[in-house]
């Protein structure tokens, strides 16, 4: 039971503090999953992001959910989902219901213009850190460069993970 607290105040957290989505967070998970509460090392979180970006539906649940499992178990897996949804739920409705009352798209807008560079800079850090985890021999870099590539061409983001996993299973 301590264990699931735990699980709902780190993930309520996490998403509390979560701007940008998933590739944004990943400063942030590291920092609290790996370095903090040791409930994963740094390869497994380099692995858990990659499931998560890979699985359908947002990042930040897709890791609570597999974190708290891992944790605690089936209620460990509900307890951590529920709360990193839990503040961007309710921040949203808070701000679609007092944006809506009072005609104030400005208080909306404003920050997010302030928020969206910091999200650039999170993702760059966060594609730094796994870079440096995933890209230690020549075979990874060129398999990372052929993904680079074919995203920046607008490549299909499902054919390109689907190649880096045949790729990876027929040089590993």
């Amino acid at each position: 039971m301590i264990l699931r607290g735990s699980l709902f105040v780190v993930f309520l957290y996490i998403g509390a503090l979560s701007f940008g989505g998933g590739n944004a967070m990943y400063p942030l998970l590291a920092e609290v999953l790996v370095n903090r509460h040791h409930w994963l090392t740094s390869s497994e979180m380099v692995d858990l992001f990659a499931l998560a970006q890979m699985t359908p539906g947002p990042v930040a649940t897709n890791a609570a959910t597999f974190v708290g499992y891992r944790v605690a178990g089936i209620w460990g897996s509900a307890v951590a989902t529920v709360a990193v949804s839990l503040p961007s739920m309710l921040v949203m409705v808070g701000l679609v219901t007092f944006a809506e009352s009072r005609g104030e798209r400005k208080l909306v807008e404003g920050p997010l213009y302030g928020l969206r560079p910091m999200v650039v800079a999170l993702i760059l850090a966060a594609a730094v850190d796994i870079g440096r985890q995933s890209m230690a021999d020549p075979v990874s870099w060129l398999i990372g460069a052929g993904a680079v590539a074919a995203a920046f061409l607008r490549g299909n983001p499902a054919l390109i993970i689907l190649a880096g996993g045949i790729l990876g299973l027929l040089f590993d």
